[in-house]
């Protein structure tokens, strides 16, 4: 067991015409999940049939499935070396790199994970410099790095197959060295992601006490339907500690069914899930759902705002992938600058607009978030 900690990096020179703001502290926002490589790469279709593999599926492969995974990257280095590009993926670490991008000041954003020691965990963690995160990562022996594989072919259709392998082994040991106390310090709010309470359940709920404890505020996103047929005593148990959550409508009436609430009407759910216990009085729960190119909702102190999403040319649009964790990103990234709830759906939209024109998750150059007039749907 052992860590890489990201150099600090500087931050490029804001444009003349970006909003003034006052100073953001180093490590105001720390996150913990699953880091993976993503490797995007153009392929023919010829490419899927050898692998048996069909246009637009996702599959999450086990580790005794590896043989057959590294049998595909080695055909891709081999063959396609030159059309691969490498991001430093996951939710929770996408999460962070877009509000990085956004907040645009230095070492703003921290994300704890886990990653092999291979040429893959090297080469990930030199991805989340370029992109100005601080990553602290607990190496793992004898686990290659967790990566998705993104084979992408015609009119932009898409295959993905991850591996999670060591981007699981994250414990609560790691958290809790010396060279990550001072991070969790300095953190004013605290991010997770449903999708890590299968794998890290008790580190999560180390960074949520240590949240309430310290009366900061914690973030959880809702990732997936499956999670709450999966582990509905951890997302129970770790609930009252967040006060904002945030969810696709798919997410948010999933938690809702097993939460036994008895309606599909999002509004209704999002106002009964503000209302369900919270262990720090200091503070109120928001409900944020998500509803692709309709409004979106937010639930709070008894009472509903919906906010338009401005259409984006069809044309325009590359990839899907990524949207939701570019919105929490987007939203994060003034939400920690105490701007008002609007802003931060405002940014939140319009982060996830620009990430879908890219290939993957990743940033457009030369682009600065300005605030719009966003009005809200009565």
């Amino acid at each position: 067991m052992g860590n890489i900690c990201c150099g600090k990096k500087h931050s490029k020179q804001r444009p003349s015409n970006s909003p003034l703001r006052d100073p953001i502290p180093e490590g105001i926002l720390f996150s913990v999940g699953s880091p993976l490589l993503d490797i995007l790469v153009t392929v023919p279709p010829e490419f899927l049939h050898k692998y048996q593999l069909k246009e637009n599926e996702a599959q999450l492969l086990r580790n005794d499935e590896l043989g057959y995974y590294n049998d595909i990257i080695h055909d891709l280095i081999q063959n396609h070396r030159s059309g691969i590009s490498y991001i430093a993926g996951g939710s929770a670490q996408n999460t962070m790199r877009v509000a990085q991008w956004i907040i645009d000041s230095p070492n703003a954003c921290v994300f704890v994970g886990s990653i092999g020691k291979d040429y893959f965990g090297k080469t990930l963690f030199q991805k989340a410099l370029d992109d100005g995160i601080v990553g602290q990562y607990q190496l793992v022996s004898g686990m290659p790095t967790g990566t998705c594989v993104v084979l992408i072919t015609g009119k932009g259709k898409r295959t993905l197959l991850a591996c999670l392998a060591a981007a699981e082994s994250l414990n609560q040991e790691f958290l809790l060295q010396k060279e990550n106390e001072p991070w969790m310090e300095k953190a004013q709010f605290f991010y997770i992601t449903a999708y890590s309470l299968i794998s890290m359940f008790g580190v999560l709920m180390h960074v949520a006490q240590y949240a309430l404890t310290n009366n900061r505020h914690l973030i959880m996103h809702l990732s997936a339907p499956y999670i709450y047929s999966k582990c509905l005593t951890e997302v129970n148990s770790i609930l009252p500690y967040v006060d904002v959550v945030i969810g696709s409508a798919d997410e948010v009436k999933a938690f809702a069914s097993c939460q036994d609430f008895k309606t599909d009407n999002l509004e209704e759910i999002a106002l009964m899930a503000c209302s369900l216990p919270i262990s720090n009085s200091s503070f109120t729960r928001i409900v944020v759902v998500t509803q692709g190119t309709a409004p979106v909702i937010i639930a709070q102190d008894k009472t509903i705002k919906k906010y338009k999403v401005p259409p984006i040319r069809h044309g325009a649009i590359k990839d899907f992938n990524g949207a939701g964790d570019a919105f929490v990103g987007g939203f994060l990234a003034q939400f920690v600058q105490n701007a008002s709830i609007e802003i931060c759906v405002q940014c939140g939209i319009w982060a996830a607009a620009e990430i879908i024109k890219q290939e993957g998750c990743q940033f457009p150059k030369n682009k600065y978030f300005n605030p719009f007039l966003l009005t809200a749907v009565k």
